[in-house]
């Protein structure tokens, strides 16, 4: 996902607001940096971006829904998650400073910088509900549905 940013550069200190959409991450190629078991859907990026020189700076939130299972039952778990992504691009980046992209020609792409910000804000683990009971260790029961009968065992 790419944004033109020659008006940033040709004015400088002047902002310019963005919105975009992405495609999936599996569409999008992106699969590497989520979980086998976590979908992401419906990426979305909203900001600014201002030129200063050689340099431009972008900063906006990333916003993406998240389909996975639930870490105690299993049940199917959809999450919104936000997140802000703050980048900046200059021509005079070092490829081994990863405080600075690299800026070439008059196009800036948010594709890495969306999709590490997303992945590093997923939860560490995925829950239906705060209280899920989780399912019975004896015969797999969804303990959120009501008592199996073997609930002092598990």
């Amino acid at each position: 996902m790419t944004l033109d940013v020659s008006r940033a550069l040709q004015q400088p200190g002047e902002q310019f607001p963005f919105s975009v959409a992405m495609a999936d991450a599996e569409k999008n190629g992106e699969t590497d940096r989520f979980p086998d078991e976590v979908d992401v859907r419906g990426v979305r990026a909203d900001g600014i971006f201002v030129g200063g020189g050689d340099t431009v700076f972008v900063r906006g939130r990333a916003r993406a829904e998240v389909l996975s299972k639930c870490a105690r039952c299993l049940a199917d778990v959809t999450k919104t998650i936000e997140t802000p992504v703050h980048e900046v691009y200059g021509t005079d980046a070092d490829p081994d400073d990863p405080e600075r992209r690299r800026l070439e020609g008059y196009e800036v792409d948010l594709t890495d910088a969306v999709y590490s910000a997303l992945a590093l804000s997923l939860p560490i683990r995925f829950l239906c509900r705060e209280d899920c009971k989780g399912l019975c260790t004896v015969c797999g029961a969804d303990l959120n549905e009501g008592p199996c009968g073997h609930e002092s065992d598990a």
